[in-house]
């Protein structure tokens, strides 16, 4: 697979995510799309798991708009 942490070690996904979410400047809302489980506790909430042999679906489409509209 396609590694794409950018720290010397890579541990969970979320620790990414997490240092790229503290450098934003501006207000954002945002959805994790990931075909993987490897975020942190508190991010999961935005976690929409994308099967990865079979790419994004309705249902994830659904999961997306709720955390976007806060349902």
């Amino acid at each position: 697979g396609v590694q794409t942490c950018a720290l010397p070690i890579c541990w969970a996904r979320g620790y990414e995510i997490e240092k790229w979410i503290h450098n934003q400047t501006e207000d954002y809302n945002y959805a994790i799309l990931d075909d993987t489980y490897d975020m942190l506790d508190y991010q999961k909430s935005r976690v929409v798991h994308v099967d990865g042999a079979i790419g994004l679906t309705t249902r994830n489409i659904e999961e997306l708009r709720k955390i976007f509209l806060g349902e």
